[in-house]
């Protein structure tokens, strides 16, 4: 996966892009992209911009990696994508997500975590991990708004639109860049001491109970990964066939 952190005046933005998967990230791009958030949030930038380039924010976890795991380092790229979510609530800068094209899986769900998300018409949202007999991740039992649960326990995917009417979106709009461009200058020209301090007051009551919900969520994506379950689902995937099944 190509990463670019890129300074745009006082914003941040990080730049993804393997177009030849979607964007999906595997644990060395899980890896790569909270180092470059963490350091983007310790520095001076008054907002950061999170962006997928090539037509897609990303389809998330990457599932041909992910056939190939063990349980062990399975439990290491759930804690790569808890570190995401872990580093987007706390930057003190507002985080901007500008999504554009697939947005699903742990992608979705970090974006739930940001502060702002804009997207465009193209874009597709959802949490297709019961289709491969796995389960949610990055916070998103406690961070989706309510509205968002038939997304979680259907798997389907939703147009940009339903995505705005659900919540998980905040702004629909023809140019992400431009739009998450500028809102991240009026953020910049605003009281940087006043901005941190409401995006902490913002989060504080969630912080001890997004904690809870990472270990919960990490300790059932462990217990689904060695089901049978979970290995037809992958398989499936892989295959590209539908899967088959059985409870266990």
């Amino acid at each position: 996966m190509s990463l670019r952190v890129e300074r745009e005046g006082a914003a941040v933005w990080i730049r993804w892009s393997r177009p030849e998967r979607l964007n999906a990230w595997d644990r060395e791009a899980l890896a790569a992209l909270g180092a470059a958030l963490a350091e983007a949030a310790a520095g001076d930038a008054r907002a950061l911009v999170l962006h997928g380039e090539g037509g897609a924010f990303s389809s998330g976890d990457d599932l041909r990696e992910t056939a190939t795991l063990t349980p062990e380092e399975w439990a290491g790229t759930l804690a790569g994508f808890n570190r995401l979510t872990r580093e987007v609530v706390a930057a003190p800068q507002p985080v901007i997500a500008a999504v554009e094209g697939v947005c699903v899986g742990g992608a979705c769900e970090l974006v739930a975590a940001c502060d702002i998300r804009v997207a465009s018409a193209r874009s597709r949202f959802g949490c297709p991990e019961v289709a491969i007999g796995l389960s949610i991740s990055n916070g998103f039992s406690l961070l989706a708004p309510r509205a968002a649960r038939r997304l979680v326990l259907t798997g389907e995917l939703v147009e940009a639109e339903e995505a705005l009417r659900l919540g998980l979106v905040d702004l629909l709009v023809e140019d992400v860049e431009a739009e998450a461009r500028r809102l991240a200058e009026r953020i910049a020209g605003l009281a940087p001491l006043a901005v941190a301090g409401s995006k902490r007051l913002l989060d504080m009551e969630e912080r001890e109970a997004l904690e809870r919900a990472l270990d919960r969520e990490a300790a059932l994506c462990e217990q689904l990964f060695e089901t049978a379950d979970a290995r037809e689902g992958l398989a499936a995937f892989l295959e590209k066939r539908e899967p088959r099944f059985r409870g266990s």
